[in-house]
């Protein structure tokens, strides 16, 4: 358990458990994060509504991965957009924030206005990794883009790979100053539970109102008690998130450890220095090409 908290309102995950149906859940709602994910991008409302949800799609699946874990999602296509990609960067310890980041990249022509995945992105797929550090080989799953919307893409991908009953719903919407704001909602049957319980939960969500996901109120715990009728969910935590960025000057030096001198020397600017920009954040980093790849290495 991260934290009790009285009320959770944005830019913190909120977890619970639904023991009388046998379900576990965490819901979501971003708004100061997309701030800073929007900052450096302007976007066509539909590329807008694709990254603000992939964004909170990454934080709902990632706020289970374990301590210093990272969870990213990446979302490949040859439609108008080309790549989503996002990161849940768990803490370092309990307590404190974790670091969500994501970016877009599109061909530059223009796009539909709609969010939906499948015409933005066209041919493509949908892919998961887990990045365990200490050297462990990272966990990766992927599975071809083939629905109308990232929440059903998302579905698909559990259906397919953990076997589990997952009902994901996503919202994003922006005001006139471009300010984003997105939330979103993510239920699992428990393993080894019945299916009775999760009946009764989809026929809950045939009445539930998307709208309220990225609404400034009310409360995410009033959301899911609404959801429920009443009832109240068990266990809720919940873990607070900010955008973060994991990028260095070290993580550039290691990407180009594997260059030969040739191909560092082909990098090299006309101020004598390799430039590197962080897609997330915007950082450059301007490097001295005799310090970088196989050159460095060997010296």
């Amino acid at each position: 358990m991260v934290r009790m908290r009285a009320g959770v309102w944005d830019d913190e995950v909120l977890r619970f458990h639904l023991p009388q149906y046998g379900v576990r859940g965490a819901a979501l709602r971003l708004s100061q994060v997309l701030d800073k994910v929007f900052e450096r991008t302007s976007l066509q409302v539909g590329a807008g509504h694709l990254l603000a949800e992939a964004t909170v799609l990454t934080g709902l699946i990632g706020q289970a991965v374990r301590l210093k874990w990272k969870f990213s999602l990446q979302l490949r296509g040859d439609g108008p957009v080309k790549l989503v990609a996002a990161d849940y960067i768990a803490p370092e310890q309990i307590g404190s924030a974790a670091y969500l980041r994501a970016y877009i990249r599109d061909s530059g022509q223009p796009g539909p206005e709609c969010g939906d995945a499948a015409t933005l992105l066209g041919d493509g797929y949908f892919g998961l990794l887990i990045d365990r550090g200490d050297g462990a080989h990272p966990y990766q799953g992927i599975t071809p883009l083939g629905e109308s919307s990232l929440a059903s893409c998302a579905e698909t991908y559990f259906r397919q790979s953990e076997q589990l009953p997952t009902r994901v719903i996503l919202a994003s919407d922006h005001d006139d100053v471009s300010h984003w704001r997105g939330g979103g909602m993510i239920l699992q049957q428990l393993p080894s539970e019945s299916s009775t319980g999760w009946s009764r939960i989809e026929a809950r969500l045939g009445g539930f109102d998307e709208a309220g996901l990225i609404a400034r109120e009310p409360m995410l715990e009033e959301l899911i008690g609404d959801l429920l009728d009443g009832e109240h969910p068990h266990g809720i935590n919940s873990q607070p998130v900010e955008f973060g960025c994991s990028c260095s000057e070290e993580r550039v030096r290691r990407s180009l450890e594997q260059c030969t001198p040739s191909e560092i020397a082909g990098m090299v600017t006309a101020d004598g220095v390799v430039t590197a920009d962080c897609q997330f954040c915007g950082a450059r980093y301007a490097l001295d090409p005799s310090r970088l790849g196989r050159t460095a290495r060997d010296a």
